[in-house]
């Protein structure tokens, strides 16, 4: 198993919508929602699933509202520096269930030093939530229960989609025991950044998204030559840009190197069960081939492999200059131009895009302290309905968000103290039905972003097993790519911004990453992706 470190205003008055799992006999439509076949729909819907949602409480033994109130302590992240005591949707929450709790809050900041100051001292509480605990190992300990019996008799929702999606086994940690509840994603998510183009500019230049590798070329050359943002100055436009890390670069492999499929960040391809190392093929040669030549030709910021993320967003707020750029839009463009951008379509030639199964483990814990683990258990199985997700990740309906004449959620309160958190790791069930819905503003353009890069993963996507590494094979594989990432990264921006020859340096470049162990690094990859994958020769 994998593991990674990593509230919605609800006015008074809205606290008497009626939700069949709540018991709640006092009951009212929400605000407007008369007003239109559409709302009177989304309310009978609303309704139906609560009414199962009640129906699965009752038949695991644990139904909400509690007939007594229970208090259990709790660790887990603020949202931002906004504390989910202050959030009405966490009272919502504790309203529905009559389930409350004593808070242990943290910021993003603290806490990783924090979390490991109250595990070390023993007096740790009964509920790690939205933690990022490491879960294989406090579980190992023995501080963590394990939760696969109870999530299969006191979570039903949660139990149905770890079945439906064979997703047990990427929750489950090397002792064979399930230590933490999961964030559920649609798998249909291209990894990495998406990759953007501004729609703005290729109207003013008469011209169609990009559908091909050679047609990027054409329209970053048309951008570079022409006065694209229609400012009067020609020169000022940036065809394409990314930040210095070397992942963003990675991405646009996906694009521009056809023959295999990158894993986000780890620069690794798949083809088949033939797991490659990129660095130490061919296929990368040709890639920085052809971003020396775009360099060259000023159709990559002169910049790219110097500027921090920050760096890239401030100035694509404060200008009008990018053209194409892995990245959030609302971060490069600003609230004034985030709807500019379009994600590009995955090119036809390419062979894949690396998809994920969807599985963000340590979303909740519970340890040995508590007494009632099935109630903790079936409080968060609620969270994996749409009714939870909505809550969790965007707040109340007409309240945060509302729904369009097509169907689409549109966000009303965007501030982060209006929902639970939206962070990676909480549980909920953001998949393709949630997702497609989803609309951050009434700009029809915004769906385009939204599910652009969903439909280029489902038409080319190739799934990617999670990688399992034992803690020796952990540590080895760390150690090494401390040593191998920089020097990959370095040796890119040296050739692409012509300082070294890809010609002249190229078998020493291979020789070096021999020696430093490619081989090993390749070999431990692939023995963390399991039975069926094969290092390639």
């Amino acid at each position: 198993m994998k593991f990674k470190k990593l509230t919605a205003l609800l006015l008074a008055a809205m606290m008497t919508v009626s939700f069949a799992a709540c018991g709640n006999t006092n009951e009212q439509s929400s605000a407007g929602s008369s007003e239109s076949q559409k709302k009177e729909e989304s309310s009978s819907s609303q309704q139906q699933s609560q009414t199962q949602t009640q129906t699965e409480e009752e038949s695991t033994g644990v139904t909400f509202p509690l007939e007594e109130p229970m208090t259990f302590t709790m660790f887990n992240l603020m949202n931002g520096e906004t504390s989910l005591t202050e959030v009405d949707a966490w009272h919502y929450v504790e309203d529905r269930t009559n389930v409350h709790f004593e808070q242990t809050e943290v910021t993003t900041a603290e806490l990783s030093e924090k979390m490991s100051l109250v595990l070390a001292s023993g007096d740790y509480p009964e509920v790690f939530y939205k933690s990022a605990i490491d879960a294989n190992r406090y579980g190992k300990e023995g501080i963590l229960i394990p939760l696969e019996d109870l999530i299969r008799e006191y979570a039903p929702t949660l139990t149905a989609l770890l079945d439906e999606g064979d997703l047990w086994g990427e929750i489950t940690a090397e002792d064979g025991h399930v230590y933490a509840l999961p964030r559920l994603d649609s798998p249909k998510v291209q990894t990495g950044w998406y990759f953007n183009g501004n729609k703005v500019w290729l109207d003013n230049l008469g011209l169609d998204m990009p559908t091909s590798i050679d047609e990027l070329y054409e329209v970053l050359t048309a951008i570079k030559e022409q006065d694209a943002n229609g400012n009067g100055d020609p020169n000022d436009e940036i065809p394409l840009t990314f930040a210095s890390n070397g992942l963003q670069l990675q991405c646009l492999m996906e694009y521009l190197c056809t023959d295999g499929v990158v894993w986000s960040n780890k620069w690794m391809s798949i083809d088949g069960d033939q797991v490659s190392f990129i660095p130490a093929t061919e296929e990368f040669k040709e890639f920085l081939e052809i971003c020396t030549k775009w360099y060259a030709e000023g159709l990559i910021d002169e910049n790219c492999f110097v500027q921090t993320y920050e760096q890239l967003y401030a100035i694509g707020k404060s200008s009008d200059q990018y053209g194409f750029f892995f990245g959030p839009a609302n971060e490069v463009g600003g609230s004034e131009r985030k709807y500019d951008y379009y994600v590009v379509d995955a090119f036809d030639e390419m062979k894949g895009l690396a998809i994920n199964a969807g599985v963000k483990v340590n979303g909740m814990a519970i340890t040995d302290k508590c007494e009632h683990p099935e109630v903790m258990i079936a409080w968060a199985d609620w969270f994996y309905t749409s009714e939870g997700t909505i809550l969790a990740m965007q707040g109340v309906e007409n309240v945060n968000w509302e729904y369009d004449e097509e169907g689409y959620r549109i966000g009303l309160t965007p501030e982060i103290g209006a929902y639970l958190g939206g962070t990676s790791y909480m549980p909920c069930n953001t998949d393709l039905e949630y997702t497609s819905k989803l609309a951050s503003a009434k700009n029809p353009d915004t769906r385009h972003y939204v599910m652009g890069g969903i439909e280029a993963a489902d038409k080319y996507g190739v799934k990617m097993p999670t990688l399992e590494f034992s803690e020796e094979a952990s540590e080895q594989y760390s150690d090494l790519d401390t040593n191998i990432r920089p020097y990959v990264e370095n040796y890119m921006a040296k050739v692409v911004t012509g300082e070294t020859s890809l010609e002249d340096s190229w078998a020493e470049f291979q020789s070096k990453l021999a020696d430093m162990g490619a081989a090993e690094y390749l070999e431990l990859f692939v023995g963390a992706m399991g039975d069926g994958y094969v290092a390639a020769e």
